[in-house]
């Protein structure tokens, strides 16, 4: 059973991986924006690399860079959480809170 402590510092998959979400596809429409109205300042070619299927700019390719930049915020939600909860079982909380790390060749 986890302790208090290691409760709190426990990240959870959705609410991180919905809030990286949201703040890319924020930043997509921000950047949009941009776009339009000061074509060289925007970051066009970098949600070309980024996006797949991705143009500078039409209605369809708007949506899809809308949608696209969601999805590739949730899969890195989805990625670095439990990457992110391995490391800190094992690094950071110590014996002090009642958790054993396991390390190869301490």
């Amino acid at each position: 059973m986890p302790t208090e402590v290691e409760k709190l510092r426990k990240l959870r998959i959705w609410p991180v991986a919905l809030s990286v979400g949201l703040f890319l596809s924020i930043s997509f429409l921000f950047d949009v924006f941009l776009g339009l109205i000061f074509p060289d300042i925007g970051f066009q070619r970098i949600w070309e690399v980024l996006l797949p299927g991705f143009r500078w700019i039409s209605l369809g390719h708007f949506l899809w860079g809308l949608i696209a930049s969601l999805l590739l915020g949730l899969y890195v939600g989805i990625i670095f959480v439990p990457i992110y909860n391995f490391f800190n079982r094992r690094f950071v909380l110590g014996p002090e809170n009642g958790h054993q790390p396991q390390r190869g060749g301490d």
